[in-house]
């Protein structure tokens, strides 16, 4: 399986100077951390393990869920590239959670193609591609050509594992589909999938075609300046050749291979590269050659435990000790090579047991963790229930207290206007009283005059009818008086004022 291609472009010397900078947020420096722990991963794995740690521990204290996701992104892909494959898909699925949780789909999907990866290498091929699937229809999604690229490949190298040849070569031209529909430069690897197809094309002893797009990956190795996919392609080159009977061509290009890995201190390619270049020496009868070629290799291949490389070499050594006449050396050989297979088939079987065992113990673990996780969302959702009543409560009780307030603060004021009115009305009634009083007074008053009038009025009355006989009796009075005087006064003058 390829490993993640990184689109970044700032180098490390650039980021670690980055990360020593003062004066920037932790969340930056955090995330240039994760970025160097990303680039190291092929270069220095114990420096990138470490960084990626200490970005996790920082992103946890300032509770950065992206820092923390990355981190544990890079710690899953460590562990895989260093065989810990039930650690990888421990770290890979606590990051795939976090980045779930922050809608982060692209990280999500990366997490997602690197357990693929992890199962591809477990044997687990089901796992692998359901999983790369997974990632594509996110991928796509997002409309990430780039990660679709990465996809596809690996989707070619998991069919080209099941020997479904023509399924894997569809998915090596989508790739190169998809990488030409990108800008130039954007993304290297072409070298790479080309590779791939030389290899696929071997396989299906098409080596005439397999030399052909071999030669292309070459060029574009050498044009990228990986010096690590090239020693690769030159070594299927030289078993290509090898393959069509073009033996010195053959080791040509395995002596260029293995120059470069030399260069490169590339151990374990150089124990495969020493070992094809054994079977082109015996072909070519120098046999010397070749058993040096294949110790090189096998002591190469026991430094590192490559079990099935030494089982290899084992059996290419005695056809060659075969072909060279010393049938006794080959006989040995072969005994030891079966010796060793029987052994390396009980050291799979134990491996897949241990496998099995561990992954019964994480999937136990995950269920545990799932769980435990469950049961936290389910009191979390009880304690928010009790949050949403006590909130409701305490909302009610405000409002009561309010109403409560606002009612206590209008009685009172209902008290002050019932004093104030009782006051007024009690003043009132004295006003009025005293009003009453008055009129009373004011009445009595017009009564005793309207009576001192009528009285007056009345005697007025009197008086004139009084005046009027006395007025009468008085001129009578005066004109007997005038008659007295004038001698006029007799007793007929008498009887007729009489009369009248």
């Amino acid at each position: 399986m390829t490993k993640v291609l990184s689109a970044q472009n700032t180098s490390i010397d650039s980021l670690q100077l980055l990360i020593s900078q003062a004066g920037i947020d932790d969340t930056t420096r955090i995330g240039y951390m994760n970025s160097l722990s990303n680039k190291l991963w092929q270069k220095d794995i114990k420096q990138s393990n470490l960084l990626a740690r200490e970005a996790l521990e920082k992103s946890k204290k300032i509770n950065y869920k992206k820092g923390m996701a990355d981190a544990l992104y890079n710690i899953g892909t460590i562990g895989f590239l260093q065989g810990r494959f039930m650690e990888a898909h421990q770290w890979l699925d606590y990051s795939i959670q976090i980045y779930g949780s922050i809608s982060d789909k692209k990280g999500m999907a990366s997490a997602i193609r690197n357990k693929a990866a992890v199962y591809s290498s477990q044997n687990n091929d089901t796992l692998a591609l359901e999983y790369c699937f997974n990632a594509l229809s996110i991928f796509k999604e997002l409309d990430d050509i780039e990660g679709e690229v990465q996809i596809y490949n690996n989707l070619g190298i998991l069919y080209d594992k099941q020997l479904l040849f023509n399924k894997a070569l569809e998915y090596y031209y989508l790739t190169l589909k998809a990488m030409d529909s990108l800008e130039k430069g954007k993304i290297k690897g072409r070298a790479f999938v080309l590779n791939n197809i030389g290899i696929n094309l071997n396989h299906q002893k098409q080596h005439e075609k397999a030399v052909t797009v071999l030669t292309s990956a070459l060029k574009e190795a050498r044009k990228d300046g990986n010096k690590h996919i090239e020693s690769a392609i030159l070594s299927n080159l030289g078993l290509a050749y090898y393959n069509i009977g073009k033996i010195t061509r053959s080791l040509e290009y395995n002596i260029e291979s293995i120059r470069l890995k030399e260069e490169m201190n590339d151990l374990q390619g150089l124990a495969n590269a020493l070992g094809n270049i054994g079977n082109v020496y015996r072909d070519l009868g120098l046999y010397h050659q070749a058993f040096e070629s294949y110790e090189k290799s096998m002591k190469y291949a026991r430094d590192l435990g490559l079990k099935q490389i030494i089982l290899s070499n084992q059996r290419e050594m005695a056809k060659a000790y075969s072909k060279a006449g010393d049938y006794e050396r080959a006989y040995k050989l072969q005994e030891m090579a079966l010796m060793g297979q029987d052994s390396l088939m009980q050291d799979e079987a134990k491996k897949r047991l241990g496998e099995l065992q561990a992954q019964y113990e994480f999937e136990k673990k995950d269920q545990e963790i799932s769980m435990l996780t469950y049961m936290k969302q389910k009191q979390e959702e009880k304690l928010t229930g009790n949050r949403f009543i006590l909130y409701q409560v305490l909302i009610l009780m405000i409002v009561l207290l309010v109403f409560i307030s606002f009612m206590y603060k209008s009685y009172k004021e209902k008290v002050k206007v019932n004093i104030r009115l009782k006051e007024l009305n009690s003043n009132l009634e004295a006003l009025v009283l005293e009003e009453v009083n008055k009129n009373r007074q004011k009445d009595l008053m017009l009564i005793q005059k309207d009576r001192q009038i009528a009285m007056g009025e009345m005697i007025s009355s009197i008086a004139h009818q009084w005046r009027q006989p006395l007025n009468a009796l008085g001129i009578l009075m005066q004109n007997i008086e005038t008659a007295y005087f004038s001698k006029e006064l007799t007793d007929a003058y008498m009887q007729k004022k009489a009369e009248k």
